[in-house]
């Protein structure tokens, strides 16, 4: 009688154990999809205006890199689309100071890492005139970005329309959209 009581408790425990491992691979597979959900790849299109400087730039504000699959600059007044600001601004941007600048083919299948950025047109433009004409012709400007994780999972389509830039007014007026904006010139 001893003996099946002993061989009862094993049987029992071995039960108890396969029911914990079970429940345990349950809860470390929920924990790990919400974890890899928070390690995804955000992209943000971030602009500034300010004083004599006119910046666009996309930033990660994710938790794991991102890869640019592509980017569309398109005109809303004509309807034109390019893959880059600089092939749509580039009559009135000759002979300008660039800081950063990345055209088209350089921007597709470009890495950006977590709480990194980098600049789709960064410029102090030579005189007011050109400061105006740029911000009148950014404000017609929306940017579509199709962007990937580095596994080449696709996420939704991130897109931004510039008219930010048609509502300043003032030379020396401070306008930033962003609430964290890095500069590394």
């Amino acid at each position: 009688m001893n003996c099946d009581f002993i061989q009862f408790a094993a049987h029992l425990a071995t039960i108890l154990v396969a029911i914990i491992a079970a429940f345990t691979l349950i809860a470390t597979v929920f924990i790990y999809k919400k974890n890899r959900k928070i390690e995804e790849p955000l992209c943000n299109i971030r602009h500034a205006n300010y004083g004599n400087f006119i910046s666009v730039s996309i930033a990660n504000n994710g938790l794991s890199p991102l890869k640019i699959s592509q980017i569309t600059c398109t005109n809303r007044r004509n309807n034109s689309s390019f893959p880059s600001l600089f092939e749509l601004l580039s009559d009135k941007l000759k002979g300008e100071t660039f800081y950063r600048l990345r055209y088209g083919a350089d921007i597709e299948g470009l890495s950006i890492s977590p709480g990194k950025e980098t600049y789709l047109l960064a410029i102090k433009p030579k005189d007011d005139e050109i400061r105006r004409e740029l911000r009148d012709r950014l404000k017609d400007i929306k940017i579509t970005i199709d962007y990937t994780d580095m596994l080449n999972k696709s996420y939704k389509k991130v897109e931004a329309k510039l008219s930010y830039f048609g509502e300043t007014k003032g030379k020396g007026e401070t306008n930033i959209e962003s609430i964290k904006l890095y500069h590394r010139f």
